[in-house]
């Protein structure tokens, strides 16, 4: 009987040995990059164009790993159809994205944002500025149709909380990018509006997409990611101050977990839709000032303290081609010297045999006790 109990123990031992280490290796082996061929692209209603792309590992082994066009759907409900020609594979992989504007599409600017899932996932979006020109022969009329044309912005994502200013809150939400934007209100803030200072009030951290919104001001070479914006009770307007009980103005802590080449310009002007979905029109007011903290790998903004829209751009990486999204930390992945690794993987089976073989012999020797 010891015998017996010794092998279905050793049996048991060999079953665990073999089902934990791929447990282990299911996900997050390594990180990959996505990169672009180009970093815009420009059809006309009705049109298709094409953009190559690579998956490269960056760090780790090369496993599993999906390409996803982030916010397809939306893009879609536009008219704009995105296909991907390869989007499994193990990095270093590469295909093409097709693009097509339906007759019905909408003239004016969109981004494209690409992530890397599964064992090997990117660290950031690679993002693609693609403009959209109205039916017309002459490039220079749909440029001038684009322009006149009221930048839109849609809600992605919002999150609201009740503040009650002696005691201050906080309020997160996540961008498309999967990255998350956090508001701190520090406590004794008060909503000034129109004289009368609120100590009770709705806070809401609103994420916007953008189209037909041309980029700031000497940025022709940045890239436009999304908007963000604060409401107090609904409104965005820079009719409202966040103040302290003085009534002096007491500006609201905001971090968001992205490279140094990211900033932003304060937008306003604007309305926003009675349900709070769409916010249309507006311009461009003032480069904001951001701090980036490279131990927590971050930037943040102490100076905000009107409820209105923020638009995120960001700079192309130095040394980096600006078809490559940032990525989140200071050196894009494509300039750090790296060594790949193997890409075997574990060798799973010639552990196995190595077990079984001590098995037997454990087995060999308790009967030999018996």
């Amino acid at each position: 009987m010891k015998g017996i109990y010794s092998v279905s123990l050793a049996f048991f031992a060999l079953v665990a040995f073999l089902i934990v280490p791929s447990y282990a290796f299911a996900s997050g082996i390594g990180s990959s990059s996505i990169q672009l061929t180009q970093n815009g692209a420009n059809l006309s209603v009705g049109g298709s164009a094409s953009v190559g792309y690579t998956v490269k590992l960056v760090s780790g082994t090369p496993w599993g790993t999906t390409l996803n066009i982030v916010n397809k759907n939306q893009l879609l409900a536009d008219g704009i159809t995105l296909t991907l020609s390869n989007s499994y594979g193990d990095p270093t992989y590469t295909g093409t994205m097709g693009i097509s504007a339906s007759s019905s599409a909408k003239p004016g600017k969109y981004s494209v944002a690409l992530n890397a899932t599964g064992d090997d996932p990117s660290s950031s979006n690679a993002v693609l500025n693609l403009t959209v020109f109205g039916k017309t022969s002459n490039a220079t009329t749909a440029t001038t149709t684009i322009s006149q044309a009221p930048a839109a912005f849609s809600l992605f994502n919002s999150s609201t909380t009740d503040i009650n200013a002696t005691k201050g809150g906080f309020v997160s939400a996540k961008a498309f990018d999967g990255v998350a934007i956090n508001v701190t209100i520090p406590a004794n803030t008060f909503a000034n509006v129109s004289g009368t200072l609120l100590s009770r009030y709705n806070f809401t951290l609103a994420i916007f997409t953008v189209s037909n919104l041309a980029l700031p001001p000497n940025e022709s070479n940045y890239t436009m990611a999304y908007a963000f914006a604060y409401e107090v009770n609904g409104r965005i307007t820079p009719a409202i101050s966040f103040v302290n009980r003085l009534g002096k103005n007491q500006p609201v802590i905001t971090t968001a977990a992205y490279p140094q080449t990211w900033g932003s310009w304060t937008y306003f002007g604007g309305s926003l839709s009675a349900n709070g979905t769409t916010y249309t029109g507006g311009a461009y007011k003032f480069k904001d000032a951001w701090t980036y903290n490279a131990t927590a790998k971050t930037i943040s903004n102490d100076q905000f303290f009107k409820p209105v829209m923020w638009v995120f751009t960001f700079a192309p990486a130095a040394n980096v081609s600006s078809t490559t999204a940032p990525s989140t930390t200071t050196t894009a992945p494509t300039t750090v010297p790296y060594t790949a690794p193997s890409t075997s993987k574990p060798p799973y089976a010639a552990i196995a045999v190595v077990v079984i073989i001590l098995v037997l012999i454990a087995a060999f020797f308790a009967f030999r006790k018996k």
